[in-house]
């Protein structure tokens, strides 16, 4: 349903052109570690933790999450998230009060013995399965297929910064 990555994953601090071919060296500097996929299920208040973990201190940390199929509200302010909102096939939505997500991250922050980048509010129990790839093998494999029609990212608003104007798919519950 929705996945994350802490920012500190990633290292190539630059960026990359729009047109320009990406290089298997860019994506090597991109994601240097060794970093495996691990699918994991959270209940809502552990998600908002987590998400809470992300923005505190937001400006230029490597705790930041860089998140998918997700949309949530943060006050630099107080501090707090708000208006955590699945990003379905069907559109925005809420996320209920008793509904838990799966996710996929990497092991790195399910992992208590390499410090979690202060995510400790994901423990092992939260493991659904084995590992699986690379995160930076399935880049590869994205970018091998999608050849000549490239990827085009776009600014969606998954993260909403309450005291910025700009685009924003979190609907409030």
């Amino acid at each position: 349903q929705v996945a994350f990555i802490n920012a500190g994953a990633l290292r190539i601090n630059r960026d990359i052109a729009a047109g320009v071919e990406v290089t298997r060296r860019e994506v090597e500097e991109l994601l240097p570690y060794p970093s495996q996929t691990q699918r994991i299920r959270l209940d809502r208040p552990t998600l908002e933790a987590v998400l809470a973990r992300s923005v505190r201190n937001w400006t230029g940390q490597g705790h930041w999450l860089q998140v998918a199929g997700l949309a949530f509200r943060h006050d630099p302010e107080s501090r707090t998230v708000s208006d955590v909102t699945l990003l379905t096939p069907d559109g925005p939505r809420p996320l209920g009060a008793d509904e838990s997500v799966e996710a996929v991250t990497v092991t790195y922050l399910t992992t208590p013995s390499t410090g979690q980048d202060g995510y400790t509010m994901i423990t092992p129990a939260h493991r659904v399965g084995e590992p699986g790839p690379a995160v930076k093998e399935l880049v590869l494999e994205a970018l091998e297929n999608a050849r000549d029609a490239g990827i085009a990212p776009v600014r969606e608003g998954r993260i909403c910064n309450v005291q910025r104007p700009g685009p924003c798919l979190a609907v409030p519950r």
